[in-house]
């Protein structure tokens, strides 16, 4: 899909919906809806959170029977669709129903579960509009969950596609790609684990997390400067998509090595090198003390705060911090290495977040997260401290 409704407000037209929210979710601060919807209304929302999009969108060739199944019923039987289907799960931070001029209005709302079906009955309108047809009305289900907190959005959308993901990280830990990775993590943490499967304690590492943030670190050099913005809204928005292009550098290595793709052999040197250090990074901005005075609303959902009074800021905002921070990875003595400058300061990054985040995104963490200039803009701050150490 090409709409951006992840982006802003999206409004759906419905045909009956329920707010079955539990007592459970009330108390965690999320909700869920469940409506019954025309089919059209189903294409207005993108798959920015989904794990997988339209598959023969973007390879043809990949159209199997599962999606000719889900097409034949659409086509031949729409009003046995909505029974036939498992229906969709969508996300949003808000929603807003007016049971008068039925409507719901999402905000930053993605389909996470449904892209083939969704991609399917998107293929049905397609060929009827080419033929001079008149589609067939038809309606289909969706469950809305409404999350306001975007690090538990991307988990609603990996638990939403377990099997798959569960089955890939399983495999990746059984065929040992994550023991480098290991093995130069706990040079830095001596008692630390990565997770190398659904059965691992829950005190494990996140693998997938680590791996993100490398990606996020990763230096102009490795991703080309044309690619170097977008490659870290990537890391932001698709953790797993990080693995795997992980898993794709590993397996690099298994070729002889006059095959080798040299770039892809470099970038699992850097996964291996920057893992404890990106990871290390990333616990530190998040409970930097420099935060403190900042006066960001718990009601933003920018910081979370314990009884403790310590503070972990959202991703949305760390995420352009630790990408700005890849200005000063480099290779060195043949390993990668995260060098800040003497005269850097972590304060004035923090600064230039807090600033980025009020002025730039509405003080909302989900929009830096997902913002371009914000990442741009922060990136300011470590450019200004390599210039300044060259005059030196």
């Amino acid at each position: 899909m090409t709409a951006t409704s992840s982006a802003g407000i999206v409004q759906l037209a419905f045909e009956s919906v329920r707010n079955l929210t539990s007592p459970d979710e009330k108390k965690n601060g999320t909700r869920t809806y469940f409506a019954n919807i025309p089919a059209p209304e189903i294409l207005k929302l993108d798959t920015v959170e989904n794990l997988r999009q339209y598959i023969p969108e973007l390879r043809p060739g990949k159209r199997n029977k599962v999606h000719e199944a889900i097409g034949e019923t659409i086509r031949d039987n729409p009003d046995e669709f909505i029974v036939l289907n498992s229906g969709f799960t969508i996300c949003a931070s808000e929603c807003i129903v007016n049971e008068d001029k039925k409507e719901i209005r999402l905000r930053n709302s993605s389909l996470i579960n449904g892209a083939q079906s969704q991609g399917e009955i998107g293929r049905y309108f397609r060929e009827c509009e080419e033929r001079g047809e008149s589609a067939k009305d038809f309606y289909v289900r969706a469950e809305i969950i409404v999350a306001e907190e975007p690090d538990f959005v991307t988990e609603v959308a990996i638990a939403r596609n377990t099997a798959t993901k569960v089955s890939e990280l399983a495999q990746a830990g059984k065929r040992a790609k994550f023991d480098d990775l290991e093995t130069s993590f706990v040079r830095v943490f001596p008692d630390a684990k990565l997770r190398k499967s659904d059965t691992d304690p829950i005190d494990t590492i996140d693998t997938e997390r680590v791996i993100q943030l490398c990606a996020a670190m990763m230096p102009p050099e490795l991703v080309g400067e044309d690619k170097f913005v977008s490659s870290k809204l990537k890391a932001y928005k698709n953790k797993a998509q990080c693995r795997v292009d992980f898993e794709k550098s590993h397996d690099e290595l298994d070729k002889d090595e006059d095959k080798q793709d040299k770039r892809l052999v470099e970038l699992y040197n850097f996964y291996v090198d920057m893992a404890p250090h990106a990871w290390h990074a990333y616990q530190e901005y998040r409970t930097h003390s420099a935060w403190r005075g900042k006066r960001l609303r718990k009601e933003t959902k920018a910081v979370k705060r314990k009884s403790n009074h310590e503070i972990t800021i959202a991703d949305g905002l760390i995420f352009p911090i630790i990408s700005a921070l890849a200005l000063f990875v480099h290779k060195r003595d043949g390993h990668w290495e995260l060098t800040k400058p003497s005269v850097f300061k972590d304060e004035d990054l923090i600064d230039a977040a807090v600033e980025q985040f009020r002025e730039g995104c509405n003080s909302d963490p989900v929009v830096m997260g997902r913002s371009a200039g914000a990442y741009q803009s922060l990136m300011l701050v470590p450019k200004m401290s390599l210039r300044f150490q060259d005059t030196q």
